[in-house]
Parts: C-alpha cells; structure tokens; sequence
C-alpha cells in the first residue's frame, strides 16, 4: 500500500535494460457535491490557496517515538525515502522498490523484527514492490510473488506465486488481492483480482498506452550509465493510473481523465471524485500519493518543470487537503525547518510541522532523520521534543511522530 508511488519498476525491451519510470498521476474529489454530481478536489485552487492548516483541525494529540538503535534495528538511507506500514503492535518501516528488509517497531519504538531475508528462494523476496500488513502478518509483495511473513520474529509463513510482473497491489480483509498490472510487452494497464490463494477471479483492461521512442539525449545518457555499471536506459511513461488505499476499497487514480475511481472486487470502476486542474493543465499532476480519513483526503500535485520552470522550488510538489464536510480544498504551507509543507503543530507548544506518510487504526504516522529532530527541537519550546531529542545521538534511529485523528 503505498504512501510515495512514484513508481519505478523493472523492464523487459527488446533494445536495451531499462526500468520503466512510472509517472505521475491525477486524481480527485470532495464529498460536497451537488445532488447528481461528484464532488469536486480543487488542485489548482489549492495552489492558489496556500495556507497555514493546523493539526489540531483533525487531530487530538501528538507523540514522539524515538527507534531503538542497534546493529540489527538499523534503518539505513535517507528517510525521506523511507515508507511506513501501520500494525496492531507498531510500525514496519520500508524502503520502495529495494532488497532491504523491513524491520518492526512496537508502538514504544522497540525493535520486534527483521522480516524475512532478500534473496530467490520461495522464501525470500528479491525487489520489495508493497507490503500488506493484516492481522498478526504482513505480505512483501515482489517481482510475480507474495511472501507472508509473521511480524512476531519476521519467519516465513507462506509463498503465493502470482506470475504478475508490474504491478500495484490492494489487499481486502478477506484476503482477495487487487492487482493494477502495467504489461510492458501487451502495453495494457490492467485490473486482476486473486483470491487469497493466488487463482485469478477477473481480469479487466483498463487502458492500452505507448512507450515514447528514446531520444537521443536518452541514449546518450544509457551510454553513460552502462558504463558506469547502473542500468542503460530509463524511460518515462505519462498518464500511468495508480492504486492507493482509501477507507474501505482502493482508489484508482486516472491523470488524463480527471477522475478518481473507487473498485469493487469484481474490478469494476466507480466514479467517486472529480479534480480541477484549471489553467495549470496539462504540467500539473496528482503526483501519487493519496491518503484518506472519514474527515478528509491528502495528498500532493507536481508541476512539471518543463512547462513551470519558474514556480516556486518550495511549492513544484503542492501537498493539498480536501475537507469532506466544508467541500474545500486548501494548499498546505511549506515548512522551512522540516523542509516539507506540513501542518503547523498547534497541538505540542508549536513543535514539529507534521505531515503524514502513512494512516491508520485512528492514527498518522510522520518519520523525522533523528539530527533534524535535535535540531529543530532545539529551536521549539516543545519540553516533549527537548527530552526525547536528549536521548538522541547523529548515529541514532529517525523518530516516529504520531498524531491521533479526532
């Protein structure tokens, strides 16, 4: 399930090694509509729109959880791509599109697990595309497979072979499993529901699309990256649909059609929302990332650079909030010290600005790189930032911000 969805992805060619960049996508909505008429998101309303968005508006309170730190709790890289999956007991933190292995944090910040191991056996998983978690497991979700692992101490539990290569996946509580399959060869996007034991149910073509030619700045570039030993060519597909979790079903995201559809499990689309791109179409894109509350739905639009050389570096992403109740949709201001817009914490002494990469279970899930944690608790009058900041070293753990939904 993915919080960040920009999605890059392994790719057969007939001409050269490459990975298919995934690209960005539109969506939209608001639950304030009309009678007859879908709700409208107002993306291009929010950017004209920017504004302080307290947390207390949608949230009751804040906590501060710093990770345990040790040799098998390690989180490595950049946290900023780090993605986080909510369980009953805690968190899994996860890298996208890697062979690192997610690890299982308590609702204290203790360490649980490691879960699983890269590699390609049946027990292992080679390239992390989703997690699932449910229940007392959690699915890591790789090239044509499913391995499910117990979040207790990480070990195997079962394999589902799928065969379904370019995908994203929606698991239900039953078990079905809702695939968006991007067939490179066929150039289909695809809807396949599986039963919790693998069988296809359904399959629906959603749309054919078309793989632009290379140019020769793109050769040149494959040129350079096979020398170098990293992959040759990269290609960029527009207009890719993306599948994201809302409340009770997944979203499906359509960019060139302004829509953002709902779907059951017999693979049928239903119109839920509708976006406004306005005068910034085409350039502007719901760029893949899309959570959603009983109260409201986030997320974040891109401006391509190419026709908006000029916005704002602070706003080329615009995170956004819809409010289901008022029909309104507003920008969320950039934070300087978090470098990210995010919500002005009003509800901690005007702590740290939060901004969520996961929601669940009633709650929002925020992770801060530990030295940019100390810095800006240094600088708040947050007395809850200062003494969790005190435990911190440069060499720790991020620290989990958790804000409860009203």
């Amino acid at each position: 399930m993915k919080t960040l969805k920009s999605t890059i992805k392994n790719l057969s060619s007939n001409w050269l090694p490459a990975i298919a960049l995934c690209a960005i996508i539109a969506g939209c909505g608001s639950d304030k509509g009309s009678e007859g008429q879908l709700p409208v998101i107002d993306v291009a309303g929010a950017y004209s729109n920017i504004t302080t968005v307290n947390l207390s508006e949608y949230a009751s309170a804040i906590d501060y959880i710093p990770l345990e730190t040790s040799e098998s709790s390690m989180i490595q890289g950049d946290v900023i791509n780090m993605s986080i999956a909510p369980t009953n007991e805690g968190v899994v933190i996860y890298r996208f599109i890697s062979n690192q292995a997610p690890l299982h944090f308590s609702n204290t910040g203790k360490f649980i697990a490691q879960i699983g191991k890269n590699g390609r056996s049946k027990e292992e998983y080679n390239f992390i595309e989703e997690v699932c978690t449910h229940d007392n497991f959690i699915d890591v979700v790789s090239y044509d497979k499913i391995n499910t692992y117990n979040l207790n101490d990480g070990s195997f539990a079962k394999n589902i072979p799928t065969g379904i290569p370019e995908h994203e996946l929606y698991r239900y509580p039953d078990g079905t499993y809702t695939y968006l399959s991007t067939d490179f060869k066929t150039k289909e996007d695809k809807i396949i529901i599986l039963n919790p034991k693998g069988d296809t149910i359904t399959t629906r073509l959603i749309k054919e699309f078309s793989i632009a030619k290379p140019t020769a700045k793109d050769l040149e570039r494959a040129e350079k990256a096979e020398k170098e030993g990293m992959v040759g060519l990269w290609i960029a597909r527009t207009n890719t649909p993306n599948l994201h979790t809302g409340m009770n079903s997944p979203f499906l995201l359509f960019n060139e059609k302004d829509t953002l559809f709902t779907l059951d499990q017999a693979a049928q689309m239903h119109p839920k929302y509708l976006v406004n791109y306005g005068e910034f179409k085409p350039g502007f894109y719901w760029n893949a990332f899309l959570l959603e509350s009983d109260k409201f739905i986030t997320g974040r639009a891109l401006f391509n650079f190419r026709q908006y050389p000029n916005i704002d570096k602070n706003y080329r992403f615009t995170y956004f909030i819809y409010d289901k109740q008022s029909g309104t949709t507003r920008g969320i201001k950039y934070d300087e010290d978090l470098k990210s817009a995010g919500f002005v914490n009003d509800l901690d002494a005007n702590g740290i600005a939060f901004y969520p990469k996961a929601l669940a279970n009633g709650k929002m899930y925020q992770l801060v790189d530990a030295i940019q944690f100390m810095d800006i608790a240094e600088k708040s009058s947050s007395q809850k930032m200062k003494d969790v900041a005190a435990t911190l070293t440069e060499e720790s753990n991020p620290v989990l911000v958790v804000a409860t939904l009203k």
